[in-house]
């Protein structure tokens, strides 16, 4: 259900960790096409994902190689009820026939998330006790970590295995042009 494809990554700051597209499979030194402007350079392999929605319905979530620890791991949620309950609508608007299938109920999830969030970098939720929920259940207004952890709460909420990736940020007085350049 995926290609290879093939990129590079070029650095305007140190980061300890490489990253390359959606599903990164291989990472190797390469040449830097701009020394002065660029800390380091990366080729990239990775794996994208080639196959339709619909093609993923019927699939199983988290793997039969984990363990009782790593599924606990994976699924252990927030204790507020309200997550479980706003997933569990949120599946009930699936057709009846789909509302048991893993990818459905992660898509309809998702899509909720994303057609009704506002999104801005101004809104940080810093002084809630739980950031994630009164980004949810209040105002829906929030950037990318809002609406991943909320994704991640309301999965695992269901017994949906998630996890949150996290990136990093450089000041946009400290990028000189682009932030991040994919080749």
């Amino acid at each position: 259900h995926r290609v290879e494809i093939q990129g590079t990554v070029s650095l305007l700051t140190e980061h300890t960790a490489p990253f390359g597209i959606e599903a990164p499979i291989r990472f190797a030194p390469t040449r830097n096409p701009h020394p002065t402007r660029f800390v380091r350079t990366y080729a990239f392999s990775s794996l994208a994902q080639t196959t339709a929605y619909a093609e993923l319905l019927g699939h199983t979530a988290g793997s039969s190689t984990w363990s009782d620890s790593v599924w606990e791991h994976y699924t252990e949620g927030p204790v507020d009820p309200r997550y479980e309950e706003l997933a569990r609508q949120l599946i009930a608007e699936l057709p009846v026939e789909i509302q048991d299938d893993p990818f459905a109920q992660a898509l309809k999830i998702k899509l909720h998330i994303d057609e009704n969030m506002r999104y801005t970098r101004s809104e940080r939720h810093d002084d809630a006790p739980d950031p994630t929920a009164d980004f949810l259940f209040g105002n829906f207004t929030g950037y990318c970590v809002h609406s991943a952890h909320a994704a991640a709460y309301l999965w695992r909420s269901v017994g949906l295995p998630a996890r949150i990736g996290t990136g990093y940020l450089v000041e946009e007085s400290e990028r000189r042009g682009s932030a991040l350049m994919v080749m």
